[in-house]
């Protein structure tokens, strides 16, 4: 019984690495089939940091409006960039256009006052 069990678990280990890579960064596979998207939020590395939306996939394109950090967002599309990165479509406000996704997270942020 362990080794069957032990055997299962190897092999989970070597198939969710390639797994992983597929989804790629940030808020991994989502079904993009609403027109509205689904509720996320930009999330840098620092509390004051800004998200650069760009017109395309890649950081080539320009630049048409920068986000701060805990910005809640729409993630409506996905694609793999030339650049190496998987980029995704956001719409905040009437502003659509392409950011990296290993700066979005899961889900809106809820602000409470007095906390």
């Amino acid at each position: 019984m362990f080794k069957a069990l032990l055997a299962g678990a190897l092999i989970l280990t070597a198939i969710l690495p390639a797994a992983a890579e597929e989804v790629g960064p940030g808020v991994g596979g989502r079904n993009y089939t609403s027109a509205e998207g689904y509720n996320a939020h930009v999330c840098t590395n620092e509390s004051d940091g800004s998200l650069s939306v760009r017109t395309g996939p890649g950081k080539g394109n320009r630049k048409i409006l920068e986000l701060s950090n805990r910005t809640n967002i729409s993630v409506l599309d996905r694609r793999n960039g030339r650049d190496g990165f998987v980029w995704f479509r956001v719409r905040k406000g009437e502003v659509t256009g392409w950011v990296r996704s290993d700066y979005i997270c899961d889900g809106s942020l809820s602000f409470r006052g007095g906390d």
